[in-house]
C-alpha cells in the first residue's frame, strides 16, 4: 500500500472526504485539491494557474490543515483557461505537453504541468516545500529528463519496446 497520495477531486466539497478517507486507509502524507477558474464556473481537479485552489494537506503527526494557494504565490501569472485546455485533438495535445516535458515549451501549459509536480515532489519530502518542488519540476524539464523517464516508461509498458519506442520518437520529432 503506498503511503503518500496525491489527488484532485471534481469539486470543493470531495477535499474533506477524501483527506479524511486517505487518513483512514493509514496514509503518512497526502496532498487533496480542486482548483479554480476565475473566469468562469470551471473547476479542475488538480492545481489551477488559472484562479484559487483549495487544499487539504494530512501531515505526518495525522493533523490535517486545509488552505488556499494562488498562482501569485509562486510567482505565477495567472492564465486564461484557452491557453491550458485541450484542444480535443488528441496528437495535437499529446505534442503540446511533449514540448513542456522537453523543456520546449516554457509558458503557461509548463506552469500548469510543473505546479501540478511540485505537490508529489514535496509529500514524498523531496521537497521541502511547494516553491521548491516547484523549482525541481522547472529544473527537470529544462533539462529534459521527464523525456527520458517518459521513454523508460513506454519501454516497460509495451510487451514489444520497439513498437513503442519509434511512435514516441516520432512524435518528439514534432516539439
Amino acid at each position: 500500500m503506498p503511503e503518500y497520495k496525491v489527488m484532485g477531486v471534481p469539486n470543493r466539497e470531495m477535499i474533506d472526504i477524501e483527506i479524511r478517507t486517505l487518513k483512514e486507509l493509514g496514509f503518512k502524507r497526502a496532498f487533496v485539491m480542486h482548483g479554480l477558474d476565475e473566469n468562469s464556473d470551471k473547476g479542475m481537479d488538480e492545481v489551477s494557474t488559472l484562479g484559487v485552489t483549495h487544499v487539504a494537506e494530512l501531515r505526518e503527526n495525522g493533523s490535517i490543515e486545509n488552505y488556499e494557494i494562488t498562482p501569485e504565490d509562486f510567482g505565477i501569472k495567472r492564465g486564461a483557461f484557452e491557453e491550458v485546455a485541450s484542444s480535443r485533438d488528441i496528437q495535437k495535445d499529446a505534442v503540446a505537453l511533449l514540448k513542456v516535458l522537453a523543456g520546449r515549451d516554457t509558458g503557461p501549459r509548463a506552469d500548469i504541468v510543473c505546479l501540478n509536480a511540485a505537490p508529489l515532489l514535496y509529500v514524498m519530502g523531496k521537497a521541502k516545500d511547494l516553491t521548491q518542488g516547484l523549482e525541481m519540476a522547472r529544473q527537470a524539464t529544462a533539462e529534459g529528463k521527464p523525456v527520458e523517464k517518459l521513454r523508460d516508461w513506454v519501454t516497460w509498458q509495451n510487451e514489444k519496446p520497439e513498437d513503442g519506442i519509434p511512435t514516441l520518437e516520432k512524435m518528439l520529432a514534432q516539439v
